[in-house]
């Protein structure tokens, strides 16, 4: 199942991502549009919705390492204090393009 597109919405960029929670860690693809950033989790059945983004939601961009030495971790803090943590390759390129939508 894909997830649906919004009226004149294009992707940007996207890559296979992992986002993690204090619960959990669940894999997918991290999807960046010129409406939205999204994120659409493989497996379905234990998270059926998207985690959806949208640029004016969107406070602060953190880098952290995932298993304290890999640089790959993108933190996306929206304005209601709420971390979106993803691993992410080429997380500078996936920063410079967030930050040009807010």
């Amino acid at each position: 199942m894909k997830p649906a597109m919004k009226p004149n919405e294009v992707v940007l960029k996207a890559g296979a991502s992992k986002h993690f929670t204090d619960e959990s860690t669940r894999k997918g693809k991290l999807v960046l549009t010129n409406q939205r950033l999204f994120f659409w989790p493989s497996e379905v059945s234990n998270h059926p919705s998207l985690l959806e983004i949208l640029p004016q939601q969107i406070s602060e961009l953190h880098f952290f390492n995932t298993l304290l030495l890999i640089p790959n971790g993108l933190n996306v803090i929206t304005k209601d204090g709420k971390q979106n943590m993803f691993s992410v390759s080429d997380r500078n390129i996936w920063t410079r393009m967030i930050n040009q939508m807010y």
